[in-house]
């Protein structure tokens, strides 16, 4: 082949090797986008997952499984705030195992940290999937019922008695005592923190006074009391 001719074929096959660089060039890049992309989401995934578990972790009781009173007092603060904005009511429920420290001092804390959990599940079993529930520590607990009234929650903590009483009558008392359990509603008991807090306890000590494994609304309570000094 002629000088000329030979160069033709020379420049032709290097013009086809820049073409072949520049597929495979472009097929690198693609696939380190693909890579660096599919990596990303993966670690944000990931990250998210973690902190999602993290959160949970931070918020869930050991011992029951359920959510505890750091987590308590933002929902509390949250369905205020939904009331107050929008007049959304609630209900709130607090609990409290009778004779406790009896059922440890006879058969152990194993026996009674069984009560505890048993009670955390009854409360999962009987209340609504948008109900929270929650151990605030000891052998006190909370439900806290969305857009339900003081009648509702009754019935509610009413069920959640007579679950207990015949887990107590199955077990024979070796497994669970009696449940206690006080009820307010917002806004008929108040619309702040400290307020309902406050008469959910008074509701609480009048179904222990009354020989406990019972139930008292604030309302009875208040005319239990009016009632005594009249």
């Amino acid at each position: 082949a002629s000088p000329r001719v030979a160069r033709r074929e020379d420049e032709a096959a290097a013009a086809d090797l820049l073409r072949s660089d520049e597929a495979v060039l472009r097929i690198s890049q693609n696939l380190d986008e693909g890579f660096n992309r599919i990596f990303k989401e993966g670690l944000k995934a990931y990250v998210e997952q973690h902190s999602s578990n993290l959160q949970h972790l931070a918020d869930t009781d050991a011992l029951t499984g359920l959510y505890n009173v750091r987590y308590f007092r933002r929902q509390l603060h949250k369905h205020l705030e939904m009331y107050k904005r929008y007049r959304i009511p609630f209900s709130m429920l607090m609990l409290d195992l009778d004779s406790l420290k009896q059922l440890n001092d006879a058969r152990g804390h194993q026996s009674g940290d069984l009560a505890l959990k048993h009670l955390a599940a009854i409360m999962t079993t009987e209340k609504r999937e948008t109900d929270v529930a929650v151990r605030y520590g000891g052998d006190e607990f909370f439900l806290v019922l969305p857009g339900t009234a003081a009648s509702e929650g009754e019935r509610l903590a009413y069920r959640i008695v007579r679950s207990v009483r015949r887990l107590n009558i199955h077990s024979n008392g070796r497994e669970m005592t009696g449940v206690s359990i006080g009820v307010v509603s917002c806004p008929e008991n108040g619309a702040d923190v400290g307020t309902l807090r406050a008469k959910a306890d008074r509701a609480l000590y009048l179904a222990k006074a009354i020989g406990g494994a019972s139930v008292a609304c604030y309302q009875e309570f208040f005319e239990a009391l009016t009632d005594k000094f009249t």
